[in-house]
């Protein structure tokens, strides 16, 4: 009893775009950079708005926690 088995052989395999041309191929445009400027400032921008949104915040606490407390009326003159 052999140990292989017969098969039919594969069809045509499929050849793709890049192996069915083989053609010299032009370069490829230059690739654009991006602009570091950009993005420091909008860094910047960002750190800003959120310097003064933080900022706001703490003065905001503040005041809620400064309400003014009528003091207690003292036992001695209470007392009268």
């Amino acid at each position: 009893m052999p140990l292989t088995r017969a098969t039919n052989p594969p069809a045509a395999t499929p050849r793709t775009a890049a192996a069915a041309t083989n053609d010299i191929r032009d370069i490829r445009p230059p690739v654009p950079l991006p602009d570091v400027w950009s993005w420091v400032l909008g860094a910047l921008a960002m750190a800003l708005v959120g310097a003064a949104v933080f900022a706001l915040w703490r003065r905001w606490r503040r005041r809620r926690a400064r309400v003014l407390v009528v003091p207690p009326e003292p036992p001695h003159v209470r007392a009268r």
